[in-house]
Order: C-alpha cells, then structure tokens, then sequence
C-alpha cells in the first residue's frame, strides 16, 4: 500500500510539472518584461522631471514678464500724460507766433527812445513803409530770468584753426538725463558723443561737416569704468581713418582699460587703417617707470605701432604736474605737429595732433623720357616752317614775353613729334645702369627662366644649371660695368666736368706712369717700383696688363654661353632653356672662335695662360666633377632611405606606409614655402618628427645640417598649413553613416554610440602671469599644461576637437562650455571616462552618457 501511494504522488509531481513548467517560463519573461517597463518608467519619471523643472522655470519667467509689461504699461500711461501736456503747452505758445507778430533783434537800447519810431526806421532800411496806424503795440521784451540752480550759458567757441575732429571726454553726459550742461553747438562741425553710465564721465566728438564718417558701434562701447567712442572717416584717394576718444574713471583698474584696449586694437591692426586714440585716460605716462600697470599700457600701445605724441604734462597743479591726457597715432608716413595748448577754461591743458599730408601719401618719383620711335625729322621741319611768327609775337612786349612765346611753340611741336613717355620702375633701372646691354637683359630673363622651372620641379639638375649660369652672369655683369666705365672715362680723359659725372676711379690707378701721389688724394705713396722704372718700361708694363685684362673680360663673356650638347640626356626639352645668345651687345661676338681671332695679336705667353685658367673647363666638365665629388650623406634628407624602410617612417613620423606621407604631402604642398635650406619633404618630415617624437629644436638642426632657429620657423609655418589644409578631416559624421560602417564588437553592446571622449593634457612652458599660471596649473600632471578635450567615432576617427584650456578646467566645464554637447542627438550614447559627470547635460539633449568601469574593477569590460 505504502508502495502504491508513493507512485501515485510521483505520478502527481510528474504531472504537475508538466502542467506548470510553461507557466514558470511565462512568468520568467513576463518579469523581465516588467523590469523593462520599470527601467522605461524611471527613465520618463527622469524626463517628467526634467520638463517639471523647465515649466517651473518658464512659469517664472512668464511672471517675471508679466510684471515689466505692466510696469511698461505704466510708463506708457505717463509718457502720454506727458504728452498731451506738451501739445497744450505748444498751443498756448502758438498764440505768441501770429503773423502780425514780430520781433527785432539787435537793435540797441537808448534812454529816450520811442519803439514805434525804431520800427519805422527798420522798415525804411529795408524799403518798406510802414505806418503809424499798422503798429497795434509795440515793446521791448524782458531780460529772460534765471531759473534757480541754473548755471549761466557758456560763451560761443569760435576756432581760428580749422581742426577736422575735436574730441571731448568728461563731458558729463548722462544717459538718464534729460537735459544736459553741454553747448553742442558749434558751426561747421557735427557732434555725436557716449554718455555715460555714471554721474562722471561721457566722450564725444565734434567732426567737420564736409567729411563723410560713420560711427563704429562694433568698437565702441560704455561701462561704469570707462566709455570709448570710435568714428571711421572715409578716404578715397586712400585708406581710411579710424578716430577713438576715450574715457577712463580713476577708480577702475588700469589693468582692465588696458586688456580692453588690446582687444579693441587688435580688431583694427587687422584692417590696416591709420589710427587716432585720444582721450583722458588718467593714466599718468610720467610714471611708466616706476608703475607696472602703466608701464604696460605704453608697451600694449608700442606693440600695435601707436607713438604718443603727447610728452608734456596735461594737468598741473601747485603740488603735482601729470600726464593723463593723451594722443596716440599709428603711422610713421606722416610728418605730425602736436603739444598742449595753455588755456584755463578746464584744470586740463587741450592736446592737439596736426598731421601734415593727412589725406594723400607722397607720391613716388616719376622719371619721362621722350620717346623717338616714331620720330620723322622731314615733318618737323614742316611744323616749324609752317609757324606763323608774326602771329605769335603780337601780343608780346618785352624780351621775355618774346621768349615765352618761342618755347611755347617749338614745345608743342616737339610733344606732338617726340612726345613724354612715362618710364616704368624696370626701365628706371636699367636706365640707371647703362652697362646692361641687350644681351645681359636677355640672359637675365634666362637666369629668372631657369629659377621658375627649378620652382616648379625641384629637379637637382636644373638647380645646379641655376647656380653655375647665375654665377657666370654675375661676372659678366662685372666685366661689362667695369669695360663701361673704363671707355667712359678714357672718352672723356680730356674733360673734367664729364669725368666727375662718372665714376671717378680712373685718378687712383697706382699702376698708371702718369699717377703721383699728393696729400689732397689721401692715397698711399707710389712704390718704389714706379719711382725707379723708366717712363717706357712702366707704359710698357701697364698696356701688357691692360690688354690681359680685356682678355680675360672677353672669356668671361664667353663662359655664359650654354651649348646644348653639353645638357644631361635625361633632362627634357622643357626643364633648361635655350643657351644664352650670342651676343651681349649689338656687334659683339661672343664665340670661342672669335675671341682667339681678336686674341692672335697678343703675346704668345700671356694667350697660353689666359687660356689655360678660362677656357679649358666647360658646363659639362663642372657637371661631371661635381657628380663625381664625393659628399657627405645625410640620411635625413634622402627620401628613398625612408621608402626602402617603412619601420624607420613609422618610427620617425608615425605613418603607416609612404603612400600616406606623399599623400599628406601633396594635400599641403601648396602651402609651404620654398626654402634653400629644406624642400617641402624634409619640412613635412622634421615637423612630425617633432611631433611624434618631442624632438628638440637642437637636436632637429644637427640631423638636418641647419640652424636651430630655422627648425622654429618651419615647424610653426609648417603646423599652421597643415592646420589650414586638413582641418576639414574633423566633422562630425551622420548617424546614418555611423551605423553602416559601426563595428561588430560595438553593434552587439554599444549599438547607439556616437562618440567617445577624453581629455588629453599637453605640457607647457611657465606663464610669467599669475592669472596665467594659475589657470594652467594641472593637479593631475602637476605642470603647466593646455588641456583638449577630443572626441571618436566608433570606426576611430576624429569627430571633435575643442579649442585650447588651462589645465585647471576640469572635463565637465570644457564639454560643457566647448560646444560638443550641441552636436548630440536625441538618443545618442556617449562613452567616457569617470571624470566626466555630465549626465544631466546630456539629458538635456536627450542623449545618454555611459561611464566604462576603470580596467582594475572590471576587466571584462573590454571584452
């Protein structure tokens, strides 16, 4: 029996089961469904939250408007009780203004006078009869009474000098004043003015009328410790002018007008414009020595080219004299007048700036020259035959009239034959130099052709054609000036006048028989050669070395020739120019053959070694003894050595493979320099060794046979193309896109990531500032360090970088205030580090924030 019943309940557990082991399953996944719906609750009671807050605070804000309309409404209201009062006022004063009404003015007062009679008078002045029974009434008007606590009107300004700008600070011009104690009227000038905040204070200007301005808003502005006005005054034969008038109160910081300056400053320096800055600063310039905030106002001022023309003291009195008043103006083209003028209306002395030649720069020379390319004599004379003389000399009185009118005539027929041809600044030039002949002009067009095809190619060949054929021409250029003036002064032997036009160097020949030293020429005495050779012996000797210098001028002439056969066979046609042309003036030969005919003459030894030091080596001899030179080899500055070794690139530069270095290559070259010392690869390849490796400027100029200092300028010209050229690699990429190429490890765990962030701290130098230093100062590096924040895509690309931050800025307040939370999406993940507590920002986007678990606690979050 015991058996049975214990098969039975087996029977029953086994039934059981059966029946609630689909029930169990159902109810495992209805509770994780339930844990979902839970997770999805606290996440929308988070965003209910999160909208309660913001309708609580618009609610607030509502009210807080609510609150000024009405208050607005109130001023309204009043404004036009105001109003309405001011139209009876007008009305009643309208009964004043009659047309039967009249008012004279300037007509002086006597004891015994009768109105009646100085109207009459007045209307006989101006023709008009006017009757005794046409005068209703007539009166002297009452002296006007002053009102209570007003002070007395000022006296009229009247200006002897014309001044074009008049600026004026501490006017006291309130903004909440309706009525204000300045007389701004002045006639001729247009006044505009700051006012101020404060009870002190207040800048204006008074400008001609006849000048065309506007007002720079951008550049102005007002505060409670300084108010600065900027006008630009409009220049059409050339650049425009800005004038600024500025108002400093004594109780601000010098430290802060200053760094508001430098910001205002240099948004000028960036427009190229003259400048004026006057105005009372009370900042005592006499005191630059001893005061640090001033002494860095007058350097601030120095740095952007402003001189201060105003080196008197401004405001004296019986205990202190300073100079607080102050006019500053960037241009050095100008020749200005300036100083203080003595007057006691203000306890300041007024400053003034003439400038002469404000509005037109000096002009540059102009050479002319008459032009007799299409001079015919056989016209002239027609012209001049054809004159009526007679004609001419009627009106004429004396000799000098007679001559006038002579000049006149042959002037105009010499302009219409040979007429005034403007010479260019090329021309000027070589009109300067006459020993440039045709022929050196055309060589120096072939040196300029070999420069631009050594630019364009930066083949070592063409470089070295360069070189040797810009060397030859130097000598050439030598041998013709000095042939030149030789001829010139041998011409001219005879006459004095002539001789000192030239180059006087003819009279210092110590070889010449003829030279004997004096005390007036300041030479040295005669050798004692000289003193005892013959007068034939020393002709002799001084003709044999004049005929072996003309030799060796015409070998010099002759090595500028280039024959193409001597070319290299792997140069096209193309890369070197034609050879230089056979002459170098009109009927001189310059070949080889000719100058041994013009030499057959001379004695046999003197040809043999001038041949022997002049002809015997050609181009292709120099190409070949340079080729055959041995040099030191630099493997720094060899390209294969770098494409023979991807390990050494990768090491030195951080890429890959040297298709990504020329491809980087070719995407800047357009923007680095040409420079003699480095070409475009070894810039590119010193700079991101410099980068990669933290190379020393030092150690950099060893390995690449340079100076230290020229390192600096590469890699600064080098980062700000490379900056410019490939900033557009950055951007952050479409969702759409990210989930098409998102990466298998991410789409199982992290399907929604957008982006992964992290700072990164760069070391840097000291700042002499405390501010500076401060804001610098990393806990986390302790060092001065500039802190980025820097963001990647899944796929590993750069999405994001910030803009520079001291390294005391921790990472919430830069991805708070850098701009990266504007480019997250609703839904968006967003992976960081710990020290990123940024999820409230992020849920203002709707966006999510993940923080890994540091690698010690979890390492199975890299799995």
């Amino acid at each position: 029996m015991a058996s049975d019943l214990k098969a039975i309940e087996d029977l029953l557990d086994r039934k059981f089961d059966e029946k609630l082991r689909p029930m169990k399953s159902s109810l495992k996944d209805l509770s994780s469904q339930l844990a979902e719906a839970v997770n999805s609750l606290a996440f929308l009671h988070d965003q209910c939250d999160m909208l309660t807050k913001k309708v609580k605070f618009l609610e607030s804000r509502n009210t807080s408007l609510e609150t000024e309309n009405k208050l607005i409404k109130v001023e309204l209201n009043k404004m036009a009780g105001d109003l309405n009062t001011t139209k009876k006022s007008l009305d009643d004063i309208e009964q004043y203004s009659r047309r039967d009404c009249l008012e004279i003015k300037g007509v002086p007062v006597t004891t015994t006078e009768n109105t009646n009679d100085v109207v009459k008078k007045v209307g006989e002045l101006m023709e008009v009869e006017i009757l005794e029974e046409a005068i209703s009434t007539s009166h002297r008007l009452p002296a006007p009474r002053p009102k209570p606590n007003q002070r007395p009107a000022k006296p009229g300004v009247h200006l002897k000098h014309p001044f074009n700008v008049i600026g004026l600070s501490e006017i006291k011009y309130n903004k909440d004043r309706v009525h204000s104690t300045l007389n701004t009227e002045l006639e001729g000038y247009d006044f505009i003015l700051e006012p101020s905040n404060t009870e002190a204070g207040g800048v204006g200007f008074y400008i001609q009328n006849n000048l065309s301005y506007n007002i720079r808003s951008d550049l102005s502005s007002s505060s409670n410790f300084h108010e600065i006005i900027w006008i630009e005054i409009e220049n059409k034969k050339n650049q425009n002018t800005l004038c600024g008038v500025a108002y400093r109160h004594p109780n601000s910081e010098i430290e802060n007008f200053t760094n508001m300056l430098n910001e205002t400053i240099d948004k000028i320096n960036k427009e190229n414009k003259f400048c004026i800055l006057m105005g009372d600063m009370n900042i005592n310039a006499l005191n630059c020595s001893s005061d640090k905030a001033t002494d860095d106002f007058i350097n601030t001022m120095a740095s952007y080219s402003f001189q201060h023309h105003i080196l008197q003291p401004t405001r004296i009195t019986n205990h202190s004299a300073t100079l607080i008043d102050h006019i500053f103006f960037n241009s050095f083209q100008h020749h200005t007048i300036s100083g203080n003028i003595v007057y006691d209306l203000t306890d300041h002395l007024p400053n003034f700036l003439i400038i002469n030649k404000f509005t037109e720069l000096p002009r540059r020379f102009k050479l002319f020259r008459r032009d007799y390319s299409h001079y015919d004599e056989s016209a002239v004379v027609h012209d001049m035959q054809a004159i009526n003389w007679e004609h001419c000399f009627s009106h004429c009185k004396d000799v000098n009239d007679y001559f006038d009118s002579f000049y006149a005539s042959v002037e105009r027929i010499i302009d219409k034959h040979v007429p005034l041809k403007k010479l260019s600044r090329k021309e000027i030039k070589f009109l300067s130099k006459p020993w440039i002949t045709t022929g050196i002009k055309h060589s120096i067009a072939i040196k300029n052709k070999l420069y631009k095809q050594f630019l364009n190619t930066q083949n070592s060949f063409i470089h070295k054609q360069f070189k040797l054929y810009r060397n030859k021409l130097k000598r050439l250029l030598m041998a013709s000036k000095e042939k030149y003036y030789e001829d010139y002064f041998s011409a001219h032997l005879k006459n004095v006048k002539e001789i000192w036009k030239g180059k006087p160097a003819q009279i210092y020949d110590t070889t010449h028989p003829d030279w004997a030293p004096t005390i007036n020429m300041g030479k040295l005495h005669a050798s004692s050669a000289v003193k005892s050779a013959s007068k034939e012996t020393s002709l002799k000797r001084h003709y044999s070395l004049q005929d072996r210098n003309k030799v060796k001028k015409r070998f010099c002439l002759a090595e500028i020739n280039i024959n193409d056969e001597n070319r290299e066979p792997d140069v096209g046609k193309d890369e070197v120019p034609d050879g230089e042309p056979d002459e170098v003036d009109e009927g001189s030969e310059l070949r080889i053959e000719t100058i041994f005919k013009d030499c057959k003459d001379q004695p046999e030894s003197t040809l043999t070694r001038t041949v022997s030091t002049q002809t015997k080596l050609t181009l292709a001899d120099f190409d070949n003894l340079e080729k055959n030179t041995t040099c030191d080899y630099n493997p720094f500055k060899s390209r294969k050595s770098f494409e023979d070794d991807p390990d050494k690139l990768k090491f030195y530069t951080g890429l890959p493979a040297m298709t990504v270095f020329m491809t980087v290559l070719n995407l800047i070259s357009p923007g680095l320099a040409l420079r003699e010392s480095l070409n475009k690869f070894e810039q590119l390849l010193s700079t991101l060794m410099r980068l990669r490796l933290n190379l020393p400027v030092v150690d950099l100029g060893y390995r690449f046979t340079i100076h230290p200092s020229t390192v600096s300028r590469i890699f600064q010209s080098c980062i700000q193309v490379m900056y410019t050229s490939m900033s557009f690699l950055v951007h952050w990429p479409d969702r759409d896109q990210l989930k098409l190429t998102m990466p298998l490890s991410f789409c199982q765990k992290f399907s929604s990531c957008s982006v992964i962030i992290d700072c990164f701290e760069v070391f840097i130098d000291r700042p002499s500032e405390l501010l500076a230093r401060a804001q610098t100062w990393s806990s986390y590096k302790h060092h001065n360090t500039a802190k980025f924040l820097i963001g990647i895509t899944p796929q590993g690309t750069v999405s994001f970088i910030s803009k520079g931050w001291g390294g005391r800025a921790s990472d919430k307040f830069i991805t708070e205030h850098s701009g990266f939370l504007k480019n997250l999406l609703p839904g968006d993940l967003v992976l960081a580090d710990r020290g990123f507590d940024i999820q409230d920002s992020c849920g203002l986007y709707c966006a999510r924030l993940q923080i890994q678990a540091s690698l010690k606690t979890s390492p199975s979050c890299l799995q």
